[in-house]
């Protein structure tokens, strides 16, 4: 009974973290990371900058195979 109050607590507080906190709770025990990672996987988030910078790798790495194809 009492470890099921102290999960439904941690669920209920760890809504209210963000991602980078979350990641860091997630690597101090096995409870803990079930918990977080409930949260953390619940919805996907991109990081803006990654994601325009794979589009710019890609686009300068298919401009170079095309100018060396032709």
């Amino acid at each position: 009974m009492v470890a099921q109050l102290h999960y439904d607590i941690l669920c209920v507080l760890f809504r209210f973290l963000d991602q980078g906190t979350l990641y860091n709770c997630s690597v101090i025990n096995k409870e803990f990371n079930y918990i977080a990672s409930q949260n953390l996987y619940h919805a996907v988030a991109f990081t803006p900058n990654l994601w325009l910078l794979s589009l710019k790798t890609n686009y300068v790495s298919r401009a170079l195979s095309t100018e060396m194809a032709g």
